[in-house]
């Protein structure tokens, strides 16, 4: 049972696991039984909350670590919106340390110290859902399919600090190409590929990877045939992703209520609660705005005892994130393009 191996996807908002049991591949529950762990990890003086658990505690937002992902074998000048993070980044001999305090004295972590947390974390709730007596500690790592060579390196390395016999690292979008045309030579009878294959008369399938995660963003074409994967072209951007999207409602939000209050935008921004709360609500809104065609966003006492209430439209949603669509669009474009296909060569996309 030991053999087992865990898949392990890290995302910049939300964790999963996945083990092979009872016949099937199942996703691995965490402690309260969700299937999704928060990629959070919070530093406490009595040694460290993560995922789920930094719900159970009252967190300094200054030592609660987010988004560790985007941090991933990157320099300080690499970086983009260091604003928007709550904790403290330091680059020393061009590697990034990030600050926080324990029992008042100062502590330094890398990003592959934080991230190892996580693995750690998962693996342990793959080993109890297994219920083998033993830590499981073999994985494959899925990464961004944009990711630099150096950047999956230090993704490795990080689970390697965890313990853990990394046995193969796969991109996002290879994984799931890989689930679409799931099956080996001797049955294939699970592959929906060859199924779709088999009804169009059709050789093989030319198959766009559509993958907008939490804070990164891939797109991959792969011509599947039978039981080869070829990839014919990748683009994307490990800097972007659902959490921009949060960022510019989080944005709409503070103009509105700073013009309606009269109050100052940075006073707002610099008041950690405030925006604390206002990011858990615009989440929420985003969201609802998937299936309906209004939200609102009402926060008792938001800032100095006022209250904020506004409905937020998807139209007007939209036109906040006209700019993220649009880079969207040029780079779906553009990864089409470098595959020398045209849009209708397209047999099937699967979404992510």
């Amino acid at each position: 049972m030991t053999n087992i191996a865990v898949g392990i996807d890290i995302g910049n908002t939300n964790s999963k696991a996945a083990v092979f049991k009872n016949g099937k591949i199942q996703l691995v529950p965490n402690s309260i039984g969700d299937t999704l762990t928060p990629s959070i990890v919070a530093i406490l003086d009595e040694g460290e909350a993560i995922g789920e658990e930094t719900m159970m505690y009252k967190t300094d937002e200054k030592h609660t670590i987010t988004e560790i992902k985007r941090l991933l074998g990157k320099n300080i000048s690499d970086l983009k919106d260091l604003k928007r993070l709550n904790y403290d980044l330091f680059g020393d001999m061009d590697k990034l340390q990030i600050r926080a305090n324990r029992k008042g004295k100062e502590e330094y972590f890398s990003p592959e110290q934080i991230l190892s947390l996580l693995f750690r974390k998962l693996m342990k709730d793959a080993s109890d859902f297994m219920e083998t007596g033993t830590m499981l500690t073999k994985a494959v790592i899925t990464v961004p399919g944009y990711f630099d060579p150096k950047q999956r390196s230090v993704a490795e390395e990080s689970a390697k600090l965890a313990g853990i016999d990394v046995i193969g690292v796969i991109s996002e979008p290879t994984a799931a190409a890989l689930a679409y045309g799931l099956g080996t030579k001797e049955d294939l009878s699970n592959s929906l590929a060859l199924l779709m294959t088999k009804e169009d008369n059709v050789t093989s399938r030319k198959v766009l990877v559509f993958d907008l995660g939490g804070g990164s963003f891939d797109i991959s074409i792969f011509i599947i045939d039978k039981t080869e994967f070829k990839v014919k072209a990748t683009l994307g951007d490990t800097n972007f992703g659902g959490i921009d999207f949060d960022y510019r409602l989080i944005d709409y939000c503070i103009r509105y209520f700073c013009q309606k209050m009269d109050l100052n935008e940075n006073d707002i921004r610099k008041n950690a609660n405030s925006i604390r709360r206002l990011n858990l609500q615009c989440i929420k809104a985003k969201k609802q705005l998937s299936k309906n065609e209004s939200s609102l966003i009402n926060i008792y006492n938001f800032f100095n005892g006022l209250d904020l209430y506004l409905e937020i439209t998807r139209k007007k949603f939209n036109e906040e994130c006209d700019e993220l669509f649009k880079k969207i669009e040029r780079t779906l474009d553009k990864v089409i393009k470098n595959s020398q296909f045209t849009n209708d060569l397209i047999d099937d996309v699967i979404l992510v």
